[in-house]
């Protein structure tokens, strides 16, 4: 996988559909913006959801839970920090439903829920979107991988260089005329 992406889908709706990209649900018409606005995220990243707050918490249970062969699992420390927090499930639920609205516009998003989308609905559109506008949230949020390059990362050794490097480790450069010295 290549750490830079160029995304020319994103770049030719962008030109033929410059007002936005068309949603059509139960007969209504909206219209998305041509690139995800990054407000879409502010949920999540609210005081009130606290996501860094979740995942800081998530870590220190780890941290603290001592370390050898009986030391749990990091994924059982997210879960207890997700069940310490009760009121999660519709905090999740009014995030993504943010989200939404941020994305859609506060009037275009009441008359969406108007319709009463489904689970499927919202799964479907979730899907359409992150094929749309390209990215998922870990995509967006990814950091390069060093380790998964394409092209060359450093200058190939110049001959004159190469000739002069010992063989074994430790041993001195061999000089113009051939002898170590």
């Amino acid at each position: 996988m290549t750490a830079n992406v160029i995304d020319l889908d994103a770049a030719r709706r962008e030109v033929e559909q410059p007002e936005g990209m068309p949603l059509i649900f139960k007969g209504e018409d909206f219209l998305l913006p041509a690139e995800l606005p990054v407000d879409v995220f502010d949920p999540f990243l609210s005081d009130e959801f606290d996501l860094t707050g979740l995942i800081r918490d998530a870590m220190a249970k780890y941290k603290a839970s001592g370390e050898g062969d009986g030391k749990p699992s990091i994924a059982t420390a997210v879960t207890d920090t997700l069940f310490g927090r009760p009121s999660l499930p519709i905090e999740i639920a009014k995030a993504i439903f943010g989200a939404f609205e941020a994305l859609f516009g506060a009037e275009d998003y009441t008359r969406f829920k108007a319709l009463r989308p489904s689970l499927g609905d919202y799964q479907r559109l979730t899907s359409a979107l992150f094929k749309a506008y390209g990215a998922s949230l870990g995509e967006a949020f990814a950091s390069p991988d060093s380790s998964a390059s394409d092209g060359a990362t450093q200058k190939e050794t110049s001959e004159s260089i190469a000739s002069s490097t010992s063989e074994v480790s430790g041993d001195a450069p061999v000089s113009e005329g051939g002898s170590s010295e």
